[in-house]
């Protein structure tokens, strides 16, 4: 008899204090592990991705104006840079003002622009992107150590490395990963 009685009271139902009780600590739990993902997150984008709104029509047609870009941060700093890349930079002409190019040029390169013809190293540049030619510009530079040649895909609206400044590594903020937004600009680089 003994054992129906404590039966019976474990199968009562439970009063309305000890829900009170779930409730709370099922909002301190909720609370709690929104302030984590929140802190992971702002981690992540501090030292792993950024997001980038782009302010320009420089790399037409391949990125527009209010497009929103996802930036790898950690790319430059474990691995190295490839001709190529769609990459932030900051500008060494305006500090605190990022860019977004493509690099062209790695260090210790030989860069010939004439009539839009892009040779590096004497040999015809094989741009397999969608760019805009500026048939005007021409020029030759050698880049020194650590420096990179970059450039607009828009090239005749373009502020670039034409204008006599190349990046160095340490100005390099991340590698362009994918245009988020708008969804019919979407693509992975």
């Amino acid at each position: 008899m003994e054992s129906d009685s404590k039966r019976s009271s474990l199968a009562s139902p439970p009063s309305a204090r000890p829900w009170r009780l779930r409730t709370k600590s099922f909002l301190t739990t909720l609370a709690f592990d929104l302030v984590r993902g929140a802190a992971i997150v702002a981690c992540l984008h501090l030292f792993v991705f950024q997001f980038s709104l782009v302010r320009g029509s420089s790399m037409q047609p391949n990125i527009h104006d209010g497009d929103h870009l996802l930036v790898d941060r950690l790319s430059y700093q474990l691995g190295e840079v490839d001709r190529f890349d769609v990459a932030i930079l900051e500008c060494p002409l305006t500090p605190g003002v990022d860019y977004v190019k493509r690099i062209v040029g790695l260090p210790g390169d030989k860069i010939e622009i004439a009539a839009g013809h892009v040779r590096v190293n004497g040999r015809e540049l094989p741009e397999t992107f969608d760019y805009i030619v500026d048939r005007v510009e021409s020029g030759t530079w050698v880049l020194p150590d650590n420096q990179y040649f970059v450039l607009g895909d828009n090239r005749p609206v373009s502020s670039d490395s034409r204008e006599g400044w190349f990046v160095p590594r340490e100005k390099l903020r991340g590698k362009v990963r994918a245009c988020l937004w708008p969804p019919t600009h979407l693509r992975a680089f």
